[in-house]
């Protein structure tokens, strides 16, 4: 992380006044963003210049802004299968699993028919992109995960389903660290 002299705002042309809901350092094909959320259900992305932010916040929302508010919270993460490709994974319990690329809008993440419809959260383990309390099919189970084929975030088998007992309580939260993907239960 580089110290940036002085406080000079960031633009704010794009963002206007609304409220951040997240930032995200994001790293697809090897090229370094900074990725923003608001309020309103847009998403930015910031180029980075000579290893620092160049201050231009760019829209890359599809055609509508995100069902998200002022409370919903995003969890992203990026996929990187190869030194030239990669995809930033983007859920938030409310609209379908998005994906972005490092150019271009953000797009839904898959068609695949066993894909997760709604992730509340999205962790990289085992080269493979992994949401717990999803929906699927219309079905919306909070005790659940699901993960994708390896090296694939956009790729599903319907048998890659894991439910925890319902002692456990909704998933709250997922963290991969040192070789292990904890998942974080209300009582578990």
């Amino acid at each position: 992380m580089k110290v940036r002299s002085g406080y000079s705002k960031l633009n704010s042309v794009a963002t206007g006044s609304y409220r951040m809901t997240g930032l995200y350092g994001v790293n697809p094909a090897g090229t370094r963003f900074a990725m923003a959320m608001d309020s309103r259900g847009y998403i930015y992305k910031m180029d980075y210049s000579a290893g620092s932010p160049d201050g231009t916040w760019d829209e890359i929302t599809p055609a509508a802004p995100y069902d998200t508010g002022a409370t919903v919270r995003w969890s992203v993460r990026t996929l990187q299968v190869g030194a030239a490709d990669g995809n930033v994974i983007l859920t938030n319990g409310v609209d379908e699993p998005q994906k972005w690329t490092g150019s271009g809008d953000v797009a839904d993440l898959s068609a695949d028919a066993d894909r997760p419809t709604i992730a509340k959260f999205v962790e990289i383990f085992g080269f493979r992109a992994v949401f717990a309390n999803i929906t699927t099919n219309s079905t919306a189970n909070n005790l659940q995960i699901q993960w994708s084929s390896a090296l694939s975030a956009a790729v599903f088998d319907s048998l890659d389903i894991k439910t925890f007992p319902k002692e456990c309580g909704t998933i709250t939260g997922m963290k991969s660290y040192r070789g292990s993907n904890y998942i974080f239960c209300e009582r578990g």
